[in-house]
């Protein structure tokens, strides 16, 4: 019996050592030795030096560091060996660092956190860190190609046996490059570049994940359906800060907040689970005090919105007497305060911990969320009704998104479970509305439509009016059938007050479609009001297609809101789109506040995130009535088939559903 014991114990700590750890990807999550995991990481900014301080930092550094991070509950952590110090030349891997990194890897399993090794970094917090000989086109020259692969070749064979390594990123941020060092290279020449690094990875370390790390968004060249064909999984970054959403609403705020579920939506669109590879907040962007309700808030949303992990930027402040020497960068790639050897002011404070290892307030928050995320575990399906926000086509993710994070936002807003689909493509199956923005079908595209229309489907769009017959293009002309027109929004949408949205000062922008010119009036309380339509002219239309109903707004509302700062509380945009939403068992009615609720057998889960600066009431209403406790704190929150919450700004409730238990 004694032998069996110590076979057992003995093959245990082979697997351990060999890495007999099995990563796989299951229906939109990642798993481990065929169970779904979610990452809840941070990117790994030593406490001690930075970064560019590998060479110099022992085991008992990572240690203090690793069991930091444990303590929090992080079980994932992303990392970068600076490309200049592991590959000094081009046929030749810096052996002393890489047994500093050896000792990271222990660490890191040993405190039984996975990590994402991420060997061709060369661009970080605003600085280039190149060596000599790569330092030209790094997608199209054949040289620096080859001395690439050769690393990442080096880098998968010497961690393929590893249980810590989860997996292998490309580099941080190499679509950076492509605007500062390598310019000139087509969206056809990375495509090549990115299957012949994934190769590299991939034949030599072929149980591991991989994949490709885009800075704060996805631009022409590095497009997620050439991406999806060269990694395991997607894994954008998203600052509302460089993203610009900052500058549409407050932090706190819709387009701010919903951000990151944005990329995310975007991603998911090739059908590849997707982690949240960064996401972080500074110091000198919002006070602390109000970086783990936002930290929190966040988190849940995208956790939510079916994203397979969260990993925050970053795990440490950095010392702020600590200086880059100018030998390990290039200077005239990097920022200027990088002259004197400085981050830009935002890097220094970023850290859940400091640089003694010491965690912060919003430390404990994204602790507490981690807690509560690995309690309420997997399987749980969403049980909210889908829509699909059209987007074209042949548009980047940098020029897409201020235009359709509106609409994203508004869709939020009508509590729909928001989903973004390429024009041209098959709506999906799960789709109860289509929302076309602003924009103007190609021919398949409209035919995609027309189908889905035809087969009972609701459609919003807006401005550009691709299958109403009721406002033409003639400025004078209005043809249509009285039976297809809606003459009151407020008829419509059957709400006892008129349906209003921000002056033409506050637009600045707004535009209408003619006639729609002549049908709307500004007042003098600077709001803008539909006026009385005259019999069979309208601005705002209801149109049998089909079995289904298409629905035409005939001002660029969407685009007028991106010219207005947090319009929300003056504005009542969202009824546009709540009209197409189907009746439902349970609801609320607050805008400010995004609603999910997701199944698991027989339980039932509700989360209220409130995506706002301001107190919200919240009223939830059901038709039967049921029962909500808090699943964080087990206090019961209401009964009935009407209960009524307070949140506090950026509040995250998570609450338990029942039938109601009069």
């Amino acid at each position: 019996m004694k032998f069996f014991i110590f076979l057992i114990i003995l093959l245990i700590s082979i697997a351990n050592v060999t890495g007999q750890v099995n990563w796989g990807m299951n229906q939109g999550n990642l798993t481990r030795d065929g169970k779904s995991v979610y990452l809840s990481g941070v990117n790994y900014t030593f406490s001690d030096g930075w970064m560019i301080n590998l060479p110099n930092l022992g085991k008992e550094s990572f240690d203090a560091d690793m069991a930091a991070l444990q303590k929090l509950g992080i079980n994932h952590i992303r990392c970068f060996p600076m490309w200049q110090l592991t590959q000094p030349t081009i046929d030749r891997i810096d052996e002393n660092v890489m047994k500093h990194l050896d000792l990271l890897v222990k660490s890191a399993q040993e405190h039984n956190i996975s990590l994402q090794i991420s060997p061709i970094t060369g661009w970080m917090s605003g600085a280039v860190f190149l060596p000599p000989w790569a330092e030209g086109d790094l997608f199209r020259d054949p040289r620096i190609i080859e001395g690439e692969k050769f690393l990442c070749k080096t880098i998968a064979e010497r961690y393929q046996n590893s249980s810590a390594v989860m997996g292998y990123d490309f580099g941080n941020e190499l679509n950076v490059l492509t605007g500062m060092v390598s310019r000139g290279a087509s969206r056809d020449q990375v495509f090549d570049w990115m299957k012949q690094i994934y190769s590299a990875f991939k034949d030599n370390s072929h149980d591991k994940l991989i994949t490709d790390g885009i800075g704060t968004g996805y631009d022409t060249n590095f497009d997620i359906r050439n991406i999806n064909q060269t990694v395991d999984y997607l894994a954008p970054h998203s600052y509302p800060y460089f993203h610009g959403t900052f500058k549409l609403d407050p932090w706190y705020g819709q387009r701010s907040s919903y951000s990151p579920n944005f990329i995310v939506s975007w991603c998911k669109m090739v059908g590849k689970p997707v982690v949240l590879q960064e996401f972080g907040c500074s110091e000198s962007w919002m006070p602390p005090s109000k970086i783990g309700a936002y930290l929190r808030l966040c988190y849940f949303s995208t956790w939510a919105d079916g994203a397979a992990g969260f990993i925050w930027w970053g795990s440490h402040d950095i010392d702020t007497t600590f200086r880059v020497k100018s030998k390990d960068l290039i200077l005239k790639h990097s920022i200027a305060s990088f002259a004197k050897g400085q981050f830009d002011a935002l890097e220094y404070h970023t850290g859940l911990l400091s640089t003694k290892n010491v965690p912060k307030d919003y430390a404990s928050s994204y602790a507490q969320s981690i807690k509560t995320v690995h309690e309420l575990g997997f399987s749980w399906k969403d049980h909210m009704p889908v829509c699909y926000i059209v987007v074209p086509s042949d548009v980047s993710f940098i020029e897409a998104m201020p235009k359709f994070i509106t609409a994203y936002s508004l869709a939020k807003q009508a509590h729909f479970d928001v989903k973004l689909c390429y024009e041209g493509t098959p709506v999906p199956p799960d789709a109860q509305a289509v929302f076309v923005p602003g924009l103007k079908l190609t021919g398949i595209a409209k035919e995609v439509i027309q189908n889905f229309l035809l087969k009972g489907g609701k459609v919003y769009q807006s401005y550009m009016n691709d299958f109403g017959s009721a406002i033409t293009a003639g400025a004078d002309t209005v043809v249509n059938n009285p039976s297809m027109v809606v003459n009151s929004v407020a008829g419509l949408m059957e709400i006892g007050e008129p349906m209003s949205i921000p002056a033409k000062v506050t637009f600045r922008r707004i535009s209408f479609s003619e006639p729609a010119k002549a049908l709307v009036s500004f007042t003098r309380d600077d709001r803008l009001y539909f006026s009385r339509p005259k019999p069979n002219e309208c601005v705002f239309l209801s149109q049998p297609v089909g079995k289904g109903t298409y629905f035409y707004f005939a001002g660029n509302l969407e685009s007028g809101l991106v010219k207005t700062y947090n319009p929300w509380s003056d504005t009542n945009c969202e009824l546009f789109y709540s009209v197409l939403k189907p009746k439902t068992y349970v609801d609320i009615d607050n805008k400010f506040v995004e609603l999910c609720i997701k199944k698991r057998g027989e339980e039932s889960l509700m989360l209220f995130l409130n995506h706002s600066e301001q107190y919200q009431h919240v009223t939830v209403g059901s038709v039967e009535g049921l029962s909500l406790i808090n699943f964080e704190t087990h206090e019961k929150i209401g009964n009935g088939k009407e209960i009524t919450m307070f949140l506090k700004p950026a509040e995250v409730v998570i609450a338990l559903m029942k039938g109601s238990q009069e």
